[in-house]
């Protein structure tokens, strides 16, 4: 029992970051001004209105899943990231709370008797996730300390990456005060955090993981655009980044030189990596009419590294150590259709009233690299051979797989009538980008099924699934169970319960086979 006791910690404290997400942050009570005449009357906010609690909500997820795995089978302990996922646990908590921080300094919506103020929910947050920091170093040790002066260096200069993401990086000037933006609220900067943590409490391919982490930082910038007045945390950024890119790139050297590849890889490799390059240009303009507010220019031009620009960036990279390191090869065409599903959702997101959306020239090669990195990646794929038998009994769960891919994208492309979007959207965010993976795994791992292949995915990509799915349904309480959400949830429960099927005895075995022959329906009476 003793040496479960850190695992059953490490599960308490993950469970209870997920639960102070839904708890009251920032409080500010009922205030009126001096005369009387303009009264506020109290509020109160969850970490879900920071703009982290998504991000956070897949981390505490992703935390409590990986510890219950390694309790179920101890040996895991040492091979899932358990120390990468505290260290996030701890940096988003106390990253949501600067968050409410850095507005309530910087802006001020109402007159100065109104007091804003961190609430219990905040505490809670923050004391479980540090918690479970320690308590995954604890389990670790000194596995995770870097044995080279440049891994250490780039560590550190990652680390310390962190924290510069919790400083100003724009300050948008407004008629009652100054908003503060820091630099974690850019989807590349959360990606790049993931990476640091990785990079940082885990030894294999940390130079690589680090690396990357420069990279998605990069991203972060906004490059051919900005938002208000640059703060000096966006300079102390820049500074890190650069630094912790020639560190790791020194690193990295090693395990890039001593890369074989084929005519053909390379060419997949250049394509995942004219798709990052091409995130980096002008992919979309969103004009105002003329004055409509002051401070702020008639056209704001961003890049192409929102949220699943940022995902499918991630995508790419990992396609693009896959090939050059020759690991894994076989996920290679997944991570492609993955990507080009984020990337065309990264079509559909455009600008809404009252902004005017225009396309860039970086949308255009981003599209032609994408659709050059995919073929090339179904081009690698290896079929089985097929029997009848096994596919009939699993078209059920490959519909059913197909059906919950669909729900998530289609809600998130806004491509349903208006009168059905806001039913139909489910997860948003975080949440949908992950969701969206997850129900690629689902339908990648029934289609590997067929060819005889069976795998704990089957069971698991659909549970982990339907908890994200109820998690933004308790975020939602209030609005009550959608139609949308609701079959959402049935269509994870089906899938959770076809793969346990088809673990314990196949589905063959079960009589899906025979309910599924067209053949055996009874013709009807005349």
């Amino acid at each position: 029992m003793k040496g479960r006791l850190p695992l059953f910690v490490l599960l308490a404290s993950a469970l209870t970051f997920l639960a102070s997400l839904y708890l009251p942050w920032q409080t500010a009570p009922r205030a009126c001004n001096p005369a009387g005449l303009e009264c506020f009357s109290g509020t109160s906010s969850s970490a879900w209105s920071s703009g982290l609690g998504d991000a956070a909500a897949v981390i505490g997820v992703a935390l409590a899943a990986a510890t219950a795995a390694a309790l179920v089978r101890r040996r895991l302990a040492r091979r899932l990231p358990l120390e990468a996922g505290g260290l996030l646990a701890a940096y988003l908590g106390i990253a949501a709370a600067a968050l409410f921080r850095a507005r309530v300094v910087g802006f001020a919506p109402f007159d100065h008797h109104v007091h804003f103020r961190w609430s219990y929910g905040a505490y809670l947050g923050v004391a479980s996730g540090i918690a479970a920091a320690v308590v995954a170093a604890v389990i670790r040790g000194r596995e995770v300390l870097p044995k080279r002066s440049t891994e250490a260096l780039a560590s550190a200069l990652g680390l310390a990456l962190l924290v510069s993401f919790l400083l100003p990086w724009h300050q948008i000037p407004l008629r009652q005060g100054v908003y503060n933006e820091l630099g974690i609220l850019s989807p590349a900067a959360v990606l790049a955090a993931v990476l640091v943590a990785l990079g940082a409490t885990v030894a294999r391919r940390r130079p690589l993981l680090l690396l990357g982490a420069a990279v998605f930082t990069l991203g972060a910038f906004n490059f051919g655009g900005s938002s208000g007045q640059r703060g000096f945390g966006y300079w102390v950024g820049l500074g890190l980044t650069l630094a912790l890119l020639g560190v790791a790139l020194l690193a990295a050297g090693p395990e890039l030189r001593a890369s074989r590849q084929t005519r053909q890889d390379a060419i997949l490799a250049g394509a995942a990596g004219i798709l990052v390059a091409s995130l980096f240009l002008h992919w979309q303009s969103a004009c105002l009419p003329q004055g409509r507010f002051p401070g702020i220019g008639r056209c704001i031009a961003t890049n192409g590294w929102t949220l699943p620009g940022s995902a499918a960036a991630a995508l790419a990279s990992v396609a693009i150590v896959v090939v050059l390191i020759g690991l894994n090869a076989h996920r290679v065409p997944e991570l492609a259709v993955g990507a080009s599903l984020l990337i065309t959702t990264a079509g559909f997101t455009i600008a809404e009233p009252p902004f005017e959306s225009h396309r860039g020239y970086g949308a255009f090669v981003g599209f032609s690299a994408t659709a050059i990195f995919l073929l090339l990646a179904l081009s690698r794929l290896r079929w089985r051979p097929l029997e009848r038998g096994r596919l009939v009994a699993r078209l059920l769960p490959i519909a059913t797989s197909l059906a919950c891919l669909a729900a998530i994208a289609l809600a998130w492309w806004g491509v349903l009538p208006e009168r059905w979007q806001a039913h139909a959207t489910v997860l948003t965010g975080w949440l949908a980008a992950v969701g969206l993976l997850l129900a690629l795994r689902t339908l990648w791992a029934w289609f590997d099924n067929v060819g005889g292949t069976s795998g704990a995915e089957l069971v698991l990509a659909p549970l982990g699934l339907l908890a994200l799915v109820a998690l933004a349904l308790i975020e939602t309480r209030e609005i009550g169970l959608t139609w949308g959400g609701g079959i959402l949830a049935g269509l994870c429960l089906l899938l959770t319960t076809l793969g346990w099927i088809e673990m314990r005895r196949g589905l063959e075995n079960a009589g899906f086979s025979e309910t599924l022959r067209v053949d055996r329906i009874p013709e009807a009476e005349t």
